[in-house]
Order: structure tokens, then C-alpha cells, then sequence
């Protein structure tokens, strides 16, 4: 769920640019305008159910056999490195500041 989530913003934030450069408007040079904030919604979605998976993945440890212990370990390290490519790029908290 996260990986759609993170999906969806990324092809959000790159449909807000193409149709501003579309329009011959480069103002998403400077960011992107007012009416796109509600975008920035998703990585603080993404961010809570990455808490949510790794909180999930330390209540199943014991229960789970190695296999899956492995790919639910992953799957909440990639989301966690997909949130913190997106903090380097000051794409997270933007909603808020």
C-alpha cells in the first residue's frame, strides 16, 4: 500500500509539471503552485503506514517463518529509503511549512 501511495505522488507531482510546461508556465521551476498542495498529503500517508509496516513487522517476527520475516523486513526498508530519498528532496514536510 505504501508503494502505491508513493506511486501516486510521484506521477502526481510529474503530471503538475508537464502540464505547467505544457502551458508554457515555468513557474514549477520556483515549485509547484498553490493549488497542487493537497498532493503533498501523500507522503505524510506514506510515512504513517511505513510506521504502520514496521511496527507490523516487529509484532510478527516471532510468528512468521524466515521467508517471510525477510520480505516484510525488506518491504519496510524500502519504503523506509523511499521516505528518506523523499526528505532529502524536501518533499515531505512541505506541507507543513
Amino acid at each position: 500500500m505504501c508503494g502505491a501511495v508513493l506511486l501516486a505522488f510521484v506521477v502526481a507531482v510529474g503530471a503538475t509539471t508537464i502540464e505547467l510546461v505544457s502551458r508554457e508556465d515555468y513557474t514549477f521551476l520556483f515549485g509547484l503552485p498553490a493549488e497542487s498542495r493537497p498532493i503533498f498529503l501523500l507522503p505524510l500517508i506514506a510515512i504513517l503506514l511505513t510506521v504502520l509496516m514496521a511496527a507490523g513487522v516487529g509484532v510478527g517476527w516471532r510468528r512468521w517463518g524466515w521467508l517471510r520475516r525477510i520480505n516484510r523486513a525488506l518491504l519496510a526498508l524500502v519504503a523506509a529509503v523511499c521516505i528518506g530519498a523523499l526528505a532529502s528532496l524536501n518533499m515531505v514536510l512541505s506541507l507543513l511549512g
